[in-house]
């Protein structure tokens, strides 16, 4: 798992998507905080702008690999691993984000009436329940469950709209709880990892319907009903000649004479269904 994760922070990194989710969530917080305000409402609107942020980081992460490449990277470490690792390289950077955001807003926010203890206290579980809340909402809308851009795009914007303001939402809940000044929402912030855990979850599960592996990587019984072709029908065989010629090397074969179609001798049989058979 460590190296499918190293795998995607570098894929993440070096191909430099990652600039315009930092570059929308950095002008979140400069247009929505400014120097001097109340410390828990600055970080209110910092931890809110990490929703859409952290849902189009995970999409970026599920998507950032061509078809080819994914596949090879399943075969290599498991397309169920492959793509959690994709999910939690998306996730991890929002939240790490996050908590440089935290530890900028209480330097330069006012904290009468707040100490900076506190305040890191309160900021560190909402900007966490906002990502993790931002990255089931990623996760929900992109591959496996959405695989067109457009309607991608569309529902991760909607739903990170819908996790801002609907009644029982983790990340609306830590946002008002900072506003409010109820103190530190680490019940929204547990609330968040098990609503991320459970998402990403039922996206392992659905990214590989039908296809499963054992213990050695070798492929089950299931898995490879599941591969294998239709094998064609065969004419009978004949008790005596004259034998057919085999279509490839010339030697008789197995069937008569009067057999019409294409036929092969036990070697040729042997060969092709060795060159036709599913790889897994």
């Amino acid at each position: 798992m460590t190296a499918l994760l190293r795998y995607h922070s570098a894929l993440f990194l070096r191909s430099q998507r990652w600039l315009a989710p930092l570059l929308l969530y950095a002008a979140l917080v400069a247009v929505g905080v400014r120097p001097g305000d109340p410390v828990l409402g600055s970080l209110g609107i910092a931890a809110a702008g990490l929703v859409p942020v952290a849902a189009w980081s995970v999409r970026i992460c599920l998507t950032q690999e061509e078809a080819a490449a994914r596949a090879v990277t399943a075969a290599a470490g498991g397309r169920n691993r492959a793509h959690l690792a994709a999910l939690l390289t998306g996730a991890g950077g929002p939240v790490l984000v996050g908590a440089v955001a935290v530890g900028v807003v209480t330097g330069t926010g006012d904290l009468a009436g707040t100490g900076g203890a506190a305040a890191l206290l309160a900021g560190l579980p909402a900007t966490t329940a906002c990502a993790l809340t931002g990255a089931a909402v990623g996760a929900l809308a992109s591959r496996p469950f959405v695989k067109a851009p457009g309607w991608s795009v569309a529902g991760l914007l909607l739903g990170s709209l819908l996790a801002l303001v609907t009644t029982g939402s983790p990340a609306k809940h830590a946002v008002t709880a900072l506003v409010a000044s109820a103190g530190a929402p680490w019940g929204a912030c547990a609330a968040a990892v098990l609503l991320a855990a459970a998402t990403a979850a039922a996206a392992v599960r659905a990214a590989a319907p039908g296809v499963r592996r054992s213990s050695l990587g070798v492929m089950t019984t299931e898995s490879a009903a599941y591969c294998a072709p239709e094998p064609a029908p065969r004419p009978p065989k004949a008790a005596e000649g004259p034998y057919a010629r085999c279509v490839l090397c010339l030697e008789p074969t197995e069937y008569a004479e009067s057999v019409k179609g294409i036929v092969l001798c036990p070697v040729c049989e042997w060969q092709e269904a060795q060159r036709t058979a599913c790889s897994g």
